[in-house]
Order: structure tokens, then C-alpha cells, then sequence
């Protein structure tokens, strides 16, 4: 039997938005396969604004639905919105890799979004974080890198645990800083069970030992929680400042139904990604062969989607105001 299907949403960005124009056609290929993946597993909301429809009218949608907007939203959605499917925490968005000024910008078009879909007051914790920077199992144990302390270096570190952990309904583990472009956890773990959490390992030295140091983090803090190695690669390119996400198979979007894990360009080591994730989840676990494509831009499956409990009043609201 299924369980409790989730909202997953995503959004295309405008024409005039020059970071992603050229990558418009593929995010929006991207968004058809999610389409026929997610039919019986999970509800597809997908927003866009007027320039949007030429993208999106090319494809036959089999379930999404839409929602147009009059000011796109950012194509990371992960980041900005509340966070965590059942909780939907707000949190202050301000990273350190965007300017102020379009983080300012992010934050007003969504309150827009929420103002035109009637979306119920968000439960907020004054902490700069991001959605892509919480990795949690759905029941007691979240992850967070600690990048959260310096982006709150105004508050004492003791003071931004209590916060977060009291807002979150979780006992929070954090882990070293992974230096790259966000910092976000979600690039280096993923809950696929409650008690299982996969984790990155890329081949070299580096790679190794940060993995180590993670296991061993994870062991301490919760040792319930069966720790396993994901194999995966990196690719040296880099696009308006930001890390390719190529070969980063640990940002897979985990749902109660399904794990729809991000396919690249190298068919073995998708193999191999691909296997251990079959052998560690109960879980459909789905292939997203177009996410590669997207790979360039920074980030992958999760890292592009909103999740929300498919009974969370937020996920009503949505779901009620958006068009077939």
C-alpha cells in the first residue's frame, strides 16, 4: 500500500532571467519527466509566468498541475521556501553565495506567491539557513552543516541549536562544512529510511576521509542509523560561480513513496548509484535520466523541489488554487 503522497513543486524560470535562460528547454524537459514519474507517487506543482508557457506547452503533461505567477520564482526551491515536509518551517533566506539584493528579491516574490495562493502563516525560526542545508529522516534526527554557525555569527552557537532544534522537532547532527559553492548537507547525505542514511564518497583521498569523519560523526550521535557509502564523482566545471552537480547522486529527492535519484553522464557509475539505493530502501527508486542536463546550473532533484505533506494546509492551499 502507498504511503502519504507528498507535493512536490517546482518552478521555471523567465525569460529574463539570464542565468537559466539558455537551460529553459531542459528545465523544462526535466519537469515532464518528473511528470511521468511522480503519476501514483506524489502530486507535481509547477510554477511559472506568462514567458514560461512556450516552454511548457511543448510537452503533454500527464498530472501536474500549474500555477502562474506575475514575478517568477527562483528556479532553487529547496532553498527559500519553509522546509521539511510535515513541519514547513520559514526560515531567513540569505546565503552567503547570493547577493543581498537578489536574496531580498527571492524572498518578496515568494511572499507574493504566498499572498496569491492564500498560503496559511508560515511557522518561522529567525536562523539564516536553507532548505538544501537540512537533511531530515521524518521523525528525530536532522543534519545541517555547520556553514549555519558562520552565517549566524551574531548569534552564540548554542543559542542558534536551541533555536533550530526547538523549531524543527528534531535532534540536529552537524557535520564539517563541505567547502563547496552552498555548503548545503543535501549534496553530501540523504535520509532513504529512518534509519538509514546514504552518504557521499568520492574516490579521492579527500573524499574518503570526509566520509570517515561523517560515519564517525553519525555513529556517535546516532548510532541507530545505519550509515552507507554512495559512491560518486565530481566534474571541475563551474557555471555563474557555481559547482557543477554532476555525479552528486546523494541530492536524490526522497519521498514516502519513492526515491527519484539523479542519472549524469557516466552509465556506470549511475549503476552503481543505482544499487545502492535498491539495496538500502523499500522505496520505489526511480531514475531521472534529464537531471543531468541541469547538472551545470549547480544542482539536481532535490535541490529543485518544495516538498509538502500532501495533508499540510500549505500543500491544500496550493493544490486548490492551481489549474490542470
Amino acid at each position: 500500500m502507498a504511503s502519504m503522497k507528498q507535493v512536490i513543486v517546482v518552478s521555471l524560470p523567465g525569460i529574463t532571467d539570464l542565468q537559466y535562460r539558455r537551460e529553459l528547454n531542459y528545465i523544462a524537459e526535466f519537469f515532464k519527466e518528473l511528470d511521468d514519474k511522480t503519476v501514483g507517487r506524489d502530486h507535481l506543482l509547477i510554477t511559472h509566468d506568462q514567458s514560461g508557457l512556450q516552454y511548457l506547452d511543448k510537452h503533454n503533461f500527464r498530472h501536474a498541475k500549474f500555477i502562474q505567477v506575475e514575478n517568477y520564482l527562483d528556479l532553487w526551491m529547496r532553498d527559500f521556501p519553509p522546509t521539511m515536509p510535515k513541519l514547513q518551517v520559514k526560515f531567513i533566506y540569505k546565503p552567503h553565495y547570493v547577493k543581498p539584493s537578489n536574496a531580498k528579491r527571492v524572498e518578496e516574490d515568494f511572499a507574493k506567491f504566498g499572498h496569491q495562493m492564500k498560503l496559511p502563516t508560515f511557522q518561522r525560526c529567525e536562523i539564516i539557513l536553507e532548505g538544501g542545508n537540512i537533511v531530515e529522516n521524518g521523525k528525530d534526527i536532522a543534519i545541517v552543516s555547520d556553514r549555519v554557525f558562520k552565517d549566524n555569527r551574531h548569534i552564540s552557537e548554542d543559542k542558534i541549536v536551541e533555536k533550530l532544534e526547538n523549531s524543527i522537532q528534531r535532534k540536529v547532527i552537524f557535520i564539517p562544512d563541505p567547502e563547496d559553492t552552498t555548503s548545503h548537507s543535501d549534496g553530501i547525505v540523504s535520509f532513504v529510511e529512518e534509519d538509514v542514511l546514504v552518504v557521499a564518497c568520492y574516490s579521492d583521498r579527500d573524499g574518503i576521509e570526509y566520509y570517515e569523519e561523517i560515519k564517525s560523526l553519525i555513529r556517535r550521535e546516532a548510532p541507530e542509523v545505519k550509515v552507507v557509502p554512495l559512491p560518486c564523482y565530481e566534474l571541475k566545471k563551474k557555471s555563474w560561480g557555481f559547482s557543477s552537480a554532476e555525479g552528486c547522486y546523494a541530492n536524490a529527492l526522497v519521498t514516502n513513496n519513492a526515491v527519484y535519484v539523479p542519472f549524469f553522464s557516466k552509465q556506470a557509475c549511475n549503476d552503481r548509484a543505482l544499487e545502492v539505493y535498491n539495496s538500502h530502501t523499500k522505496k520505489e527508486v526511480i531514475p531521472i535520466l534529464s537531471a543531468g542536463n541541469l547538472a551545470v546550473l549547480g544542482g539536481s532533484t532535490r535541490c529543485l523541489s518544495w516538498q509538502i505533506s500532501e495533508d499540510n494546509p500549505i500543500a491544500q492551499s496550493l493544490l486548490s488554487g492551481a489549474t490542470e
